[in-house]
């Protein structure tokens, strides 16, 4: 392979160290980031895909890749309401995907063989019972292989008791000294975990081998075994290979049926082809791969994608009777962002296509034949390398942002707008004190966060802020005058009539005569007044003072005992309360919750 390709190795592995990783508790979602994986690395190269969802009998089942932290299995209900939390090891340090197979689940994993030992375990293919308990194991040694899953992905398919295994790998040193990058095809027996074949030397396309294959598709088709590689050089062009009868045996055909359904114009081995393939299906009458691509026919010019399908018609699997489809049709001056598509199969007859452009989600029906049979819909929902199911007449998927998952689904009977499920606020996890008084908040309008999902626990309250607060609960009551005396809040502002209000109802002053600090930090003193006087100033029943930084006669100093005696909070530790530092959104939520209980 090319030295540029082996120079990215460091790279690759410099960014995949970065990611943030977080060990959580049994009882929350695991934290990650999944948005865009699906997308290809510089645009040129696949990867495995690390977070993966299916239905089960009481929901839905969420297994993703975490890194150090190992696999995370998180279980939610019908109503994507989070119910456990487990995670598995990662046994050999690189991971390959998942798969749920029709009685079991299999994990893929693998390491590094710098020695090109043919006694290291390069890949093994786990099986698990549908609960996830370990019960049997196949290893694949030395094939070749000196670093699997490199620079591509990792799919498989089921027929029977045979598990089909797509991948790839870098190769030994060749003659001309580099590591080349190639395809995998390895067949594992399910009743015995035994490897009934692996194709992993080097050959030709007749074989089913693709030289530089940068992303690999499985699937089962009746009696047919089909895949799909994106190859840079032998062949340059998105094949698809057919091996008839195979389906089911524990050898594939040796030379299968290949059409290139998308041929890729460019130098042999250049790394950069302008085609990302998203997605591989099979209908009654023909297969469908998606992705986006460049002009080819004018490749050195433009860099602008569209969205295509190619059609390969399963009684004429041919190159002269496959045509491709382009579902936009921007040049290159248009410039517009372009994602990489997911393609759902909902029936043998009915699929729809997602992806991403200029910011907004776009998805459309295609029929068996990959034409569009519906409107062009628009969202607003993100993609990842979650692949979208199909469940409960619902196409459904999630994506994670440093956080827990979201989960979008779009009914498919009424597709015209994406409906958004799952936990309100993703930065708000169910273990922590502020989890409760948070969605009371936002259920009661008193607080709706500070963007779509994120309520920012953490982030400092600002005097706005908590007056906001206080008036929403009181339920927004109309200030009796719209003569504002500070020339700091702004009449368009959100907090404007609760700054009026409070006011009047001399929860505050301000800072000075005419300024009352909206977007100034709110203390922990002030957050306790500020409650204490919406309730009516209560005289506190015990006098007896348990902070020893809290000074009888300041203008705190009731609001403080009124508060711990009504335990709305108990201070910072034993013997201190902290009146002058700062109060987080979720402490302030959780102050006014909790004197509301």
């Amino acid at each position: 392979m090319k030295k540029r390709i082996l120079s990215l190795l460091l790279v690759l592995t410099a960014v995949f160290s970065l990611l943030p990783l977080s060990a959580q508790a049994a009882g929350s979602p695991a934290i990650s980031t999944n948005i865009w994986g699906h997308e290809y690395l510089f645009d040129e190269y696949g990867t495995p895909i690390y977070s993966q969802m299916t239905a089960t009998d009481s929901g839905y089942s969420r297994v993703e890749y975490l890194g150090e932290d190992g696999i995370t299995i998180d279980e939610y209900d019908e109503n994507f309401q989070f119910r456990s939390h487990s995670q598995l090891p990662l046994e050999l340090p690189m991971y390959g995907g998942v798969y749920f197979g029709t009685d079991y689940n299999f994990l893929v994993c693998g390491q590094e063989n710098p020695e090109e030992s043919n006694s290291t375990e390069v890949i093994r293919v786990i099986r698990y019972s549908k609960d996830w308990q370990r019960q049997d194991a196949a290893s694949l040694y030395g094939a070749n292989t000196s670093y699997p899953f490199h620079f591509g992905s990792l799919r498989m398919a089921q027929s029977g008791d045979m598990l089909y295994i797509r991948t790839c790998h870098q190769m030994y040193t060749s003659w001309d000294g580099f590591q080349h990058q190639a395809n995998v095809q390895l067949n594992v027996r399910i009743s015995d975990m035994k490897i009934t074949q692996c194709e992993a030397g080097i050959s030709n396309s007749s074989t089913g081998y693709v030289s530089h294959s940068f992303n690999q598709f499985a699937r089962v088709d009746g009696n047919d075994y089909l895949a799909v590689d994106h190859g840079d050089a032998y062949p340059r062009s998105v094949i698809l290979f057919r091996y008839p009868e195979s389906a089911g045996k524990e050898q594939l055909s040796f030379s299968p049926e290949s059409v290139e359904v998308l041929p890729i114009a460019g130098d042999i081995g250049d790394n950069y082809t302008g085609v990302c393939v998203g997605g591989f299906e099979a209908s009654d009458t023909a297969y469908l791969v998606a992705g986006k691509s460049i002009d080819q026919g004018d490749s050195t010019q433009s860099s602008q994608y569209n969205i295509f399908v190619t059609v390969t018609p399963k009684d004429s699997f041919t190159q002269e009777s496959t045509s491709v489809r382009w579902l936009t049709n921007y040049s290159s001056d248009d410039q517009v962002p372009m994602a990489t598509p997911h393609l759902v199969k909902i029936s043998g007859t009915r699929f729809m296509i997602l992806w991403h452009e200029s910011g907004y989600l776009r998805y459309a029906f295609l029929d068996q034949n990959g034409t569009i049979t519906s409107d062009v819909y628009t969202g607003t929902a993100p993609l990842s390398d979650c692949d979208p199911i199909v469940f409960n007449n619902h196409i459904i998927w999630y994506v994670t942002e440093e956080s827990a998952p979201v989960f979008y689904s779009i009914d498919l009977d009424d597709p015209s707008e994406v409906q958004v499920d799952g936990p309100v606020f993703t930065d708000v996890s169910p273990d922590r004190f502020y989890y409760e008084p948070v969605l009371w908040a936002y259920e009661n309008k008193i607080a709706t966060g500070v963007a779509p999902h994120r309520f920012a626990p953490e982030k400092v309250c600002t005097r706005g802020q908590i007056v906001t607060f206080l008036w929403r609960n009181a339920g927004s009551p109309a200030p009796q005058s719209l003569d504002n005396p500070f020339v700091d809040v702004d009449p368009n502002s959100y907090c404007y009539e609760a700054v009026l209000w409070a006011v009047e109802q001399g929860i505050t002053n301000g800072i000075s005569e005419n300024k009352f600090g909206p977007d100034k930090s709110c203390t922990r003193g002030h957050a306790v007044t500020f409650l204490w006087r919406a309730k009516g100033s209560p005289a506190p029943q015990n006098p007896s003072n348990p902070f020893s930084d809290v000074e009888e006669g300041r203008f705190y100093s009731d609001a403080v005992l009124w508060a711990t005696e009504n335990d709305i909070t108990q201070g910072i530790s034993a013997g201190y309360f902290k009146p002058d530092g700062t109060c987080t959104r979720g402490q302030i939520v959780t102050f006014l919750y909790r004197s509301e209980h």
